[in-house]
Parts: structure tokens; sequence; C-alpha cells
């Protein structure tokens, strides 16, 4: 079986600078997932028609997925001429089976186009559509039936009233069940006497009707997979449902949501029992959670895995992190972090790229740490800067304390290395390259700019405490 995705259109309703099919949709791209599916069904190749953005979207197929451009936009039928206009059969007349869906339908399930296609071979019939009834089938073209064979597919713009209260729709899935040249033959046969001017796909069931080939429907059971992205409203529904099927999910794995009308869940996130999700949480991505643990409120985790028992709450944002059990995260800003077990974040921290937590560590409140290791049972407890630094075991970072990492001539940025249990007293500032040895203690107010290799030291740079008596009163009075 071969797969033909249409995806050459402008999507003028999306109204956006970039095309709806590279859309970020809860961690992948709307052309991910869709990809995704028909990878699934393991066909022997995976074509798609492309036009606009032709370049943007070929850039991002990356599993072997072929495309052939559409230079003019004539319509859906034009658009799987073009698509198959590179196909030869193995054989003369082999039938190979070829399966047509667009690129904006990221809710269809692997299963649901599978059974489309056995249902089509079971019936021995040339062209399988799936279908869909809803109670509002405004806007999408209506299946007319005689039986169980489709007899013409009427587009919304071309109904008639009488035509327009039928229920089912075209859902812009087909399964062809015929050899190259046939289709070749229908898709050719294809007139443009319709008020868009186009040439319709849906227009091959009547010259199926003429060619008397079997033309069958199969009805989606879930009409909402159907939903195709047109607007941004679309996008939004699709997001929505995408999530609400994970929650559900999850929650017959004992996961608790505490108000699951305010989640949004990826479908590639996972969760253990008895963990709950407090209202107003974004999970995206590839998320991994353990059991036991607390998340929120209004919390977003995009790509995060997490232990057991570990609090995230409070209005935290967490990217491309790992974080271990136990350990509690509130109110903070965390991107590319390591955070071991039995830590504690914030509130109001700010962790970035490159750092990495162990074990029973703890970094408090307004405390911003890049590329550093903080090792075990160190703390970071307030209103401190720490970049480019290594802490060593029972390190205590006194408040308003600064590495000053960066070099301002040279541009280059230097390491702070910290022995382990050195106490660091408040408002010092350790200027890089450093080294302080194991033990030592810095007295607050310091600045230090030179090695420490004698371990146990302690440490002062800062002038001579002086008092000048009756200064400020001959001040504010003077003679």
């Amino acid at each position: 079986m071969k797969i033909i995705l249409l995806a050459a259109g402008k999507s003028t309703r999306f109204k956006s600078s970039k095309h709806k099919a590279l859309h970020d949709l809860l961690g992948k791209t709307v052309l991910e997932r869709v990809l995704t599916t028909m990878h699934a069904l393991q066909s022997k190749q995976i074509q798609l028609v492309l036009g606009h953005q032709l370049p943007l979207i070929a850039a991002n197929l990356t599993h072997g997925e072929t495309y052939i451009e559409q230079k003019e936009q004539l319509g859906t039928g034009h658009a799987l001429l073009t698509g198959i206009s590179n196909f030869d059969n193995d054989k003369e007349n082999s039938i190979e089976g070829i399966l047509v869906s667009c690129i904006d339908t990221p809710l269809l399930r692997s299963k649901t186009l599978e059974s489309l296609i056995q249902h089509t071979l079971l019936h021995k019939a040339q062209i399988g559509v799936l279908t869909a009834s809803l109670n509002q089938p405004f806007g999408y073209g209506r299946v007319k039936r005689d039986g169980n064979e489709i007899i013409a597919i009427i587009e919304e713009k071309d109904a008639s009233e009488e035509e327009k209260q039928i229920k089912e729709i075209n859902a812009g899935v087909y399964f062809f069940n015929m050899n190259l040249n046939a289709l070749k033959q229908g898709l050719n046969s294809l007139q443009t006497n319709n008020k868009q001017g186009e040439y319709y796909l849906t227009d091959i069931i009547e010259w199926a009707q003429k060619e008397k080939l079997s033309t069958i429907a199969y009805q989606c059971q879930d009409p909402d997979e159907i939903l195709g992205i047109n607007t941004k409203a679309d996008f939004s529904e699709c997001q929505k449902i995408l999530s609400m099927r994970k929650v559900k999910e999850l929650q017959t794995k004992g996961v608790l949501f505490l108000h699951p009308e305010s989640q949004i869940v990826s479908p590639e996130t996972t969760i253990g029992q008895d963990t709950v999700i407090m209202p107003n949480c974004i999970l995206s991505g590839s998320c991994r959670l353990g059991e036991g643990n607390q998340i929120g409120p209004n919390v977003y985790l995009k790509n995060v895995i997490v232990g057991n028992s570990s609090s995230i709450g409070l209005n935290s944002y967490i990217e491309d992190s790992t974080i271990g059990s136990d350990s509690s995260i509130k109110y903070s800003h965390i991107v590319q972090v390591e955070i071991g077990s039995s830590c504690s974040v914030g509130p109001f921290a700010n962790l970035r790229p490159g750092t990495k937590l162990e074990d029973n560590s703890s970094v408090g409140d307004f405390v911003e740490i890049k590329n550093s290791l903080i090792s075990s049972n160190a703390k970071v407890p307030h209103l401190s800067y720490i970049g480019d630094a290594f802490l060593g075991e029972d390190v205590n970072i006194g408040a308003g304390t600064i590495t000053a990492n960066f070099n301002a001539i040279t541009g280059e940025k230097g390491q702070t290395k910290i022995g382990n249990e050195v106490k660091v007293g408040s408002n010092s500032v350790l200027v890089a390259p450093l080294e302080i040895a194991d033990g030592c203690m810095v007295a607050a107010g310091s600045v230090v700019t030179d090695n420490v290799k004698d371990e146990n030291s302690l440490i002062i740079s800062r002038n001579q405490q002086t008092v000048k008596k009756g200064w400020v009163k001959e001040k504010r009075n003077p003679q």
C-alpha cells in the first residue's frame, strides 16, 4: 500500500504566515502527528503533495517520506493526479492500494484507517470512503447512498436544500483498491463544472458508477476523528479533543484530575497512579511522571521526567528537564536542568540550561543559576546568581552572593569552583576564574579575586570599617 497526503493549499482561512501543518500541537507539529499515524500503517511509501511553503514542509520530512509539487492548486482531484504521477505499478495491472488523506487531520487514529482498508477489501469494493454522521454537517460534502453503495458525494456549495439535510458526511479519506492505470483514468475523467471551477476528487464516485465499480463507505465510530483544521478555532478544538482523550485514559490508570476541563495533556504523556493534577496545568510533549506526585495549580511542563512523590506547583514553568523523587518546586522557571531527589527549588528561582542539582540540595527564592553543578546538601537559599560554577557538598551561599563569571574585556566566561563545606557570607562577589579550597569561609561583603588553596581558611576582602562620631548631626545642623 502507498499513502498520499494532500498538503498543497494555502490555508487562507487559518490566517497565519506559517503553514498550518507546521504549528505546534501539544509538543508536536500537526505534520508530525499526521505522519506518525500514517507510519503506523507500515505502507511502502508516504508521498506528500506540496505547494504553499514547500521548502519549509519538505525540511520537516525526516523519516523517508517523499513529496511532489502541485504547481497549480486546481482542486483535490488534480492534487491526487499530481501525487500519483510518478508512481509505477510493480507489474502490469497489479493492485497495491492507495490511501489518500489530508495533512490537516491530526485526530485520525491508525486503527480507523486500518478498518477502512479492511472494510473495503472485505466487500471487494474498488473505492472505500471514510464517512461520519454529524448532527450539524454544515461545510462538509454529503454522502448519498443506495444501500451500502455510495452513489455520489455532494459538496456543500453545490448541494440542494434537500441534500443539505443529509447527516452523513465525507471525511476526505479514501482507499483506492485498484491499479494505477484505472485510478488515473478516473482522475482524468473529472470535470470542473462546479461553483469552484476545480477538479473535485469526490466526483470520482460518478466515474465509478459509470464504470460499474463498487464504492463503499466505512462510517467512523468517533466523529471527532475527522475534524480538519481550517481555522484557529478548529486548531483549538483539536487540541481540546486530543487532551481529553489522554485525560480519560489516564483517569482509568489511577491519575486524579481535580478539574479535567482546565487541563491540556499531550498524547505522549505518561503518569503513574495516585498522582494528582490540580487545575490549569499544561503537559506538553513527552512528559513522564511517576506515582504519587502533585502537579499544579498553574504548571507548564514540556518534555519533563519526574520521579515519585514530588510536588511541582504554583505557577512553575519547566521544560526539557528531569526531576527526581520527593522533590519540591514552586513558582520557578526551569529549562534544561537535572534535579535530583529530595531537592527544594523556589519560590521564584530561575534555573537555566546546563544546571544540575544533586540529591538533597536546595535553591531558594530569587536565585538564578546557569550552567552549574550544585552538589548534594549544598544550599543557595536566596537572592544570588551562580553562573558557570561548581559547588561542592554541604556548601552554603549567603544572600546576595554572585559569581562574576563574565570578563567584559575578553568576552570570555570563567568558572568558579567552590570546595566542600565552604560557607560564603552575604553580599560576596566571587570573581572567576576562581577556586576556593574545602572548608573555607568567606566573610560577608568580600570581593574574592584570587584562588585560595589552603583548606579551612577565612577569606576577608573588604575595607576596614571607619566610624566618624557625630558626623550625621554635624551635617544636619551646621554651625
